[in-house]
């Protein structure tokens, strides 16, 4: 993840943000990785898709859902999703990029991406990348 814009609407607690996150598609699964301090943080959930839109089940309460969408950044993609559990609700934008860093340029078709949501947060490009554990590559 390059950059990401959180809109949190219910939580009871705070949410904190990772160093360094990643998303990986194997198959039907979607298996996001997130660095906070030494720690690394893996989950895999199923994803079904229409298109472009999403939908992902975790657990019997918790679902989100969004859209990808392509830039004119030639390996960007920004990531819409609206995140819904009994203790949690956000609505997100995030910028993926194979890239840990993007030029000024991508940077800014983001920033307008996110005119209607918080201001947004780039993520510090030489955090360490948490590795996408063998049990949710064997399990798709």
């Amino acid at each position: 993840m390059v950059a990401i814009s959180i809109k949190i609407t219910q939580s009871q607690f705070l949410q904190d943000l990772s160093d360094s996150a990643s998303i990986h598609f194997y198959n039907s699964t979607f298996i996001k990785t997130q660095h906070f301090g030494e720690s690394c943080y893996n989950s895999g959930q199923h994803i079904s898709l229409e298109g472009p839109h999403y939908k992902i089940k975790d657990g019997p309460m918790s679902n989100s859902s969004g859209t990808f969408y392509k830039t004119t950044c030639a390996d960007c993609l920004v990531l819409s999703a609206k995140v819904e559990s009994p203790n949690f609700k956000s609505e997100e934008l995030c910028l993926y990029s194979k890239r840990r860093k993007v030029d000024p340029e991508e940077m800014r078709e983001f920033a307008a991406w996110c005119l209607k949501m918080h201001r947004y947060l780039v993520m510090d490009h030489t955090k360490e990348l948490c590795p996408v554990p063998p049990e949710h590559i064997s399990s798709s």
